[in-house]
């Protein structure tokens, strides 16, 4: 088993309402393990957020689940009030290996205009990533990072 870290970079306290992630992973090749510790929700297979309730105290707990079949992590937490969060990890996710293999991808999807899950960041309902903020790429105002274990 293996721990990654999913950080939100705020370094200019970019005010927002709404945090949701879409995340796919390989499922012939890792899976997420169920961590449930102090979360908001824990029916399900869960990504960990417990540790983060004080620095990120969202208060609309929408969604928290992943799919092991289909590969997928739909996470999603708002506050009733737009205001700002600081950088740093909010999310952690436990994930164990089922087979040898040299490379996994574990990334973000965004689906600008669709109906499908996506990764997003709102401020009243308007999107503040760009696709360029993944992954540490974009250094704008605020950008998404998955932290892979080496």
């Amino acid at each position: 088993t293996f721990d990654v870290s999913v950080i939100l970079n705020n370094a200019e306290g970019a005010v927002f309402d709404k945090l949701s992630l879409y995340i796919r992973f390989d499922p012939r090749h890792i899976r997420v393990v169920d961590w449930d510790e102090k979360n908001w929700i824990k029916k399900g297979i869960n990504i960990h957020d417990g540790f983060a309730r004080r620095r990120y105290p969202f208060d609309y707990h929408i969604r928290n689940e992943a799919d092991n079949y289909l590969g997928m992590i739909t996470y999603s937490m708002g506050r009733s009030l737009v205001e700002s969060f600081p950088s740093g990890v909010f999310a952690k996710i436990r994930f164990q290996a089922l087979s040898p293999v040299e490379k996994t991808e574990v990334r973000f999807v965004q689906n600008p205009g669709s109906r499908l899950p996506a990764t997003s960041v709102t401020s009243a309902g308007r999107e503040l990533l760009a696709p360029h903020h993944f992954l540490g790429e974009g250094l704008g105002n605020l950008n998404l990072q998955i932290n892979m274990p080496r």
